[in-house]
């Protein structure tokens, strides 16, 4: 891949064929979301999962280190939702961190790549985005997490709607 071709195609595929239910019940249910990112990006990510979910009314809190997130689980409560967003999904520091939330009782979902990873088989509910490596020369590479977003946008489309069918249920008395 050249740095001029754009973002393959089925990676955005992949995204859109997912069933989100099970998320979007979790994320209607918390009353807070803990964001986690392992690294300056996927902090970065984090920060927009909590743009988007801010616009639609839901309370969310960025967390950057294993010390917040130990200061924060005494407040976590039995329906708030703990997101963890790793590349790799086996960096020590964040099984650490994720291990330390679950200690208090939350529910957690990780978003990594495509890969059966440590963090993923941790969490109760995992996404996956693929990504792709762009090779320049004299050796040097960038890995595209343009994927990441589209994801952040496709969630908050399937939100809504989940938010939208939930509404309908509560005013036919379901």
């Amino acid at each position: 891949m050249t740095s001029d071709e754009e973002i393959p195609p089925y990676l955005i595929d992949e995204l859109k064929k997912h069933d989100y239910t099970a998320v979007c019940q979790m994320l209607h249910q918390a009353g807070t979301i803990y964001l986690y990112g392992s690294g300056n990006e996927q902090k970065a990510i984090a920060e927009e999962f909590k743009r988007i979910f801010l616009i639609l009314r839901k309370c969310c809190v960025c967390l950057f280190d294993f010390g917040e997130v130990e200061f924060a689980r005494h407040r976590f409560a039995k329906h708030d939702l703990f997101v963890a967003i790793s590349l790799s999904g086996e960096g020590p520091e964040t099984l650490r961190v994720v291990r330390c939330a679950q200690a208090g009782g939350i529910k957690t979902l990780s978003v990594t790549r495509w890969e059966n990873n440590s963090l993923a088989r941790m969490c109760q509910e995992s996404l996956y985005v693929g990504t792709r490596t762009v090779q320049q020369a004299m050796g040097r590479s960038y890995e595209l997490v343009a994927a990441f977003y589209i994801l952040l946008d496709i969630l908050a489309v399937k939100y809504l709607d989940y938010q939208k069918h939930q509404e309908g249920r509560a005013g036919n008395g379901n």
